[in-house]
């Protein structure tokens, strides 16, 4: 039914109002409406996180957001480390300007959805480079919560540091997703 489709694409897009736009535009696409009941939640994240990085005109920006996206919160001087490349001001302003990127009190963010999306679809495709992207986030949050490095908050490195550690159980505790 049209409700049992509407509830699907809605937790399906968690009401990311992107989301909810693009999976609307995906049924319309793809069945000649904009019902996606006949698309499995994986489906539809899938498709958009494709859409999402197709939508991404500077190539350059894609190691970026993949490091983005192994962190909750981000900054230029985490970025760099994970990535293990120079992070510009006009790279790190592109990437703000990406529709699901988020200023956060204590940095930046990749809007949950799209995080766990990415990093799924990175994690899948090339689990080596995910694993090296994740180890060096651990490194860097380690290093910046035993001491002061420069443009890592201690107490949002440690709580970063955890987060990376932890299972999807302690997650759901102590971080709300």
């Amino acid at each position: 039914t049209k409700q049992t489709a509407v509830e699907k694409t809605w937790l399906s897009t968690c009401g990311y109002p992107l989301a909810l736009s693009l999976s609307i535009n995906l049924g319309a696409t793809e069945n000649d409406s904009p019902d996606t009941s006949s698309l499995s939640n994986t489906d539809i994240v899938t498709t958009l996180t494709q859409r999402w990085l197709r939508e991404i005109p500077d190539t350059k920006l894609r190691p970026l957001i993949e490091a983005a996206c192994v962190v909750r919160v981000f900054n230029q001087c985490l970025l760099e480390n994970i990535s293990k490349t120079e992070v510009t001001e006009a790279d790190f302003y592109s990437l703000q300007n990406c529709p699901f990127i988020r200023k956060r009190r204590s940095g930046w963010a990749v809007h949950n959805i799209v995080r766990h999306a990415l990093e799924k679809e990175l994690a899948q495709r090339n689990p080596e480079t995910h694993k090296q992207l994740r180890m060096r986030a651990l490194q860097s949050l380690a290093h910046a919560a035993i001491q002061q490095t420069p443009g890592l908050d201690r107490p949002l490195a440690l709580q970063e540091f955890f987060y990376l550690l932890g299972d999807s159980l302690v997650r759901a505790a102590l971080y709300e997703e």
